[in-house]
């Protein structure tokens, strides 16, 4: 059997080609790893444990105070002020630099301050965002599938899902009492149960539990520190002659 016959010249221009390649691919590559080394280095990271508070300064005198189970990152970066919301709640108290743009990345939106008091939270499948004072501009990051914006005024309060965006008007009243959590109480006005068991489920590990889904809809109504879980609990027995059981882990109530 006669052997193929290489071409030396073909072989050695191909044996080049791979080689260049092979440089422009790990060239690459450790340019991207040495860009994420750079940016992790550049930002740090900030979080609350369940039921926690924190108050960060920026050098800039901005301020971002963080709710219950809270996530976020903060870059350090010299034409941008740039934060990444991972998850829970925010509060930022920006001081506006039109040369240094303060943005707030939270998924696939972000905030963008045009100088102003606002609050961010989180969820699982929405980001809600409420201006207390001033403007912010809320998009969605290009690229991304119903892509679009909102420049939310005092008093707007965006809700954002992947597929959809709503934007509602709050009083100053209304918006403080939903801000309570900053002193370290939890205001319902006229909230059913289940969304006031959901709240005090947010800040503390002796979880609240509704035994019987027909009082989920009752309404209550009052101020309660974040960590009363007892209290809370027979407020509900007392306005709404409900049942409660306590056990170690859990607080139940029923009809």
């Amino acid at each position: 059997m006669r052997r193929p016959i290489r071409e030396p010249a073909a072989d050695h221009t191909r044996t080049a080609i791979f080689k260049a390649t092979a440089a422009v691919v790990i060239g690459v590559a450790l340019a991207a790893g040495a860009a994420r080394s750079l940016m992790a280095e550049r930002s740090q990271s900030y979080e609350t444990p369940l039921g926690g508070r924190e108050v960060l300064t920026l050098r800039d005198g901005s301020q971002i105070e963080l709710n219950t189970s809270t996530r976020l990152r903060i870059s350090d970066r010299t034409d941008r002020r740039e934060i990444w919301l991972d998850r829970g709640e925010a509060f930022f108290d920006v001081k506006h630099d039109a040369q240094r743009p303060f943005i707030v990345i939270a998924g696939d939106h972000q905030v963008i301050d045009l100088g102003t008091k606002f609050v961010m939270r989180r969820d699982s499948e929405r980001l809600q965002v409420a201006v207390v004072e001033g403007d912010v501009r809320l998009n969605r990051q290009a690229g991304q599938p119903h892509a679009g914006s909102a420049v939310l005024s005092a008093g707007d309060v965006a809700t954002a899902t992947a597929t959809a965006l709503s934007v509602t008007k709050r009083t100053t009243a209304a918006l403080n009492e939903e801000l309570g959590w900053r002193r370290g109480v939890l205001v319902f006005r006229h909230t059913t149960l289940a969304d006031a068991v959901a709240e005090f489920n947010r800040y503390n590990q002796k979880k609240l539990t509704i035994a019987d889904p027909s009082v989920k809809r009752l309404r209550i109504g009052g101020t309660f520190p974040t960590a009363n879980v007892e209290g809370f609990a027979d407020a509900a027995r007392e306005i709404l002659k409900l049942h409660v059981t306590r056990n170690d882990d859990e607080t139940i109530i029923s009809r």
